[in-house]
C-alpha cells in the first residue's frame, strides 16, 4: 500500500512529504540504535536538513517558517556542541514530523483514496489506515 501511495505522490509531484516522513522514521530508528554513533547521527541529521529543510533543499517540505527556523537552529546547535549526546537528537523532528503527517493525511492521502490508483493498491481489501 505504501509503495502505491508513494507512486501516486510522485505522479502528483508531492513525494517530498512522504520521503521526509520516511527519512525521519529512519533517523528515529538510528537514534534508538546504539550501533549508530553521535557522528553518524549528525551526518544523518545534516542529510535530512540539506534534502528537505534548508532554503536550497531540492525536496523542500511544506512546514511553517517557524518550524523551519527551529530545525535549522537545532541542527546548528547539535553540529557545534562537542558535548552533544544521543538524547539531543530524540525530539529534533517531532513537531515537523507531526505537521507533515497531518498534511499527508489531509491532502495527499485524501486525494489517493479517491484516485483510480487506490483500488489497485488495496486489491479488493478495504484499508482505512493511513500510510504514515
Amino acid at each position: 500500500m505504501r509503495t502505491k501511495f508513494k507512486e501516486f505522490c510522485e505522479k502528483e509531484h508531492a513525494s517530498e512529504n512522504i520521503e521526509f516522513y520516511e527519512a525521519v522514521e529512519d533517523f528515529t530508528a538510528a537514534v534508538a540504535n546504539p550501533d549508530f554513533s553521535v557522528d553518524d547521527l549528525k551526518r544523518k541529521l545534516t542529510e535530512i536538513m540539506d534534502t528537505y529543510v534548508t532554503s536550497t533543499a531540492p525536496k523542500l517540505i511544506n512546514v511553517s517558517h517557524k518550524q523551519s527556523e527551529h530545525l535549522v537552529e537545532e541542527n546548528r546547535r547539535i553540529q557545534n556542541d562537542p558535548q552533544v549526546t544521543r538524547d539531543d537528537f530524540r525530539q529534533v523532528f517531532a513537531e515537523s514530523r507531526k505537521s507533515i503527517e497531518d498534511l499527508i493525511v489531509k491532502d495527499s492521502w485524501r486525494r489517493f483514496r479517491v484516485s483510480a490508483a487506490f483500488p489497485t493498491a488495496v486489491k479488493g481489501k478495504l484499508k482505512n489506515d493511513y500510510p504514515v
